[in-house]
């Protein structure tokens, strides 16, 4: 009788802990559940994004044309959105092509400083070739650019940015394949933590924090309270999942604020007609700008030559080939005197536009089966015209490069400021060679008190 008793008691003590455990892991798959649907959610709402806005077939291997300022920066998309969950991933991302502002050649433009934005990029460039034990130099230029590099650093989200925990993400999801990754990445984290932190009694070790890269705050890790029930083998393991998805759902709340902030961000910093883009010829040195950045001190010189009522949009006589439609390009190919006709009957079959006129070279005629030597030529002489008239026409500044530079970039931080996006920019940095020179040339811009406004 008093083993019988031992035996219910002992049954019933089993199926009490088997419930317990039961109950623990029904609570962690719900918990995934719930951070998976989260992701699943917020990859839909990227998705529908770049439907409405981007761009449904951008890949990792697109190659990317950015006019940084007037300099031309040219990167892969991969290498541009490696920082995940930054307001420069979401630039780069697709979502948003059609949306971004670009230049009359159909690149993207950015109204930034071009030394510190490429700074930005060759730390990417170096990022793809590094390693956990040999990780890149940090974004560097020299004293008087640094202010600037570290404003563009806030401006981009990517200000004191480190890699953080390896959650799988792609730009656009479109198979269920991320799905699966995350199952075998909460093995990874559940492994990682199981075999590093832990104290006697099996509990592990708890971070408090993750880097969140959008708005530069951190996000505090959900705590929870450690299982001690069971043995310590399946404490240390409960515990460790409930690790990962602690840190998964503070990483997820880092992502979903991103994304909350980047529509803000890409309207106000990056959208924009090309035609309001202005193209400066410094004594020499190109430089591209927004007509409202150059407009933003009301009493200035630069203000009222490029305000509405005394300023004509720039470039080429309105020649604009990187806009013509396949129509278009049919039209100016019977233009050409001395060309054959079947050759706007080829041209309108593939239906060439504007942008991949200008880019045809002898090759790219010969594939569309354009091979008659003469007819090569002609043609090859008429697109070199075309490209050459298509060039934007640059306003001539004859002052110094560098003292009009450092007014500019003050402007565009400026401008920047004011639409929320950094702090407040310091004063224009300038060596004590080119103070004399810089002091007229702002006087000259901004006559009287409005100089204030550039020297304090």
């Amino acid at each position: 009788e008093k083993l019988n008793i031992a035996n219910k008691r002992l049954k019933t003590a089993h199926d009490s802990r088997e419930r317990d455990y039961e109950a623990q892991i029904d609570k962690l798959n719900s918990k995934e559940e719930e951070m998976l649907k989260r992701l699943s959610d917020l990859d839909k709402t990227k998705l529908e994004t770049a439907e409405d806005n981007g761009n449904m077939d951008a890949a990792d291997g697109d190659i990317i044309e950015i006019n940084a300022g007037g300099k031309v920066i040219t990167a892969k998309r991969s290498t541009l959105t490696q920082l995940k969950g930054t307001r420069f991933e979401a630039l780069f991302s697709g979502r948003w092509d059609k949306e971004l502002q670009r230049d009359g050649n159909g690149r993207i433009f950015l109204d930034v400083n071009p030394t510190c934005f490429e700074a930005i990029v060759d730390y990417l460039n170096e990022m793809i070739i590094s390693s956990d034990d040999d990780p890149p130099e940090p974004p560097s230029v020299d004293d008087e650019h640094q202010h600037i590099l570290n404003h563009q650093l806030e401006l981009f989200g990517v200000l004191g940015r480190v890699p953080t925990t390896n959650i799988p993400d792609r730009i656009i999801t479109k198979t269920n394949d991320q799905f699966e990754s995350l199952h075998d990445w909460f093995g990874e984290v559940s492994s990682h933590a199981s075999s590093d932190a832990s104290d006697s009694l099996g509990r592990p070790s708890f971070p408090t924090t993750v880097c969140s890269t959008m708005n530069q705050t951190h996000h505090t890790t959900p705590q929870f309270e450690p299982v001690t029930v069971f043995s310590q083998s399946v404490n240390k393991a409960i515990n460790a999942k409930n690790e990962s998805l602690a840190e998964l759902e503070s990483e997820i709340l880092h992502l979903e604020e991103s994304f909350k902030d980047e529509a803000s961000f890409v309207t106000s910093f990056a959208c924009g007609d090309r035609k309001d883009t202005v193209t400066l010829n410094v004594s020499g040195t190109i430089m591209v700008t927004r007509r409202s950045t150059l407009c933003i001190a009301e009493d200035s010189v630069l203000a009222q030559q490029f305000d509405d009522a005394k300023w004509t949009v720039q470039g080429c006589n309105n020649l604009r080939v990187t806009e013509w439609t396949a129509d278009d390009v049919i039209a100016w190919a019977k233009t050409i005197k001395g060309i054959q006709e079947d050759v706007g009957k080829i041209l309108k079959e593939n239906k060439i536009n504007g942008r991949e006129l200008l880019a045809l070279k002898r090759n790219g005629l010969t594939m569309l089966g354009i091979t008659r030597t003469g007819t090569l030529c002609l043609l090859l002489e008429e697109i070199e015209m075309l490209r050459k008239a298509s060039q934007d026409i640059a306003t001539l500044i004859e002052h110094s490069r560098y003292c009009f530079c450092k007014i500019l970039d003050y402007l565009r931080l400026k401008q920047i400021h004011n639409q929320g996006l950094i702090g407040e920019p310091a004063l224009p940095k300038v060596c004590d060679s080119q103070k004399s020179r810089f002091n007229k040339v702002v006087k000259y811009y901004f006559p009287g008190a409005s100089a204030k406004f550039i020297t304090g």
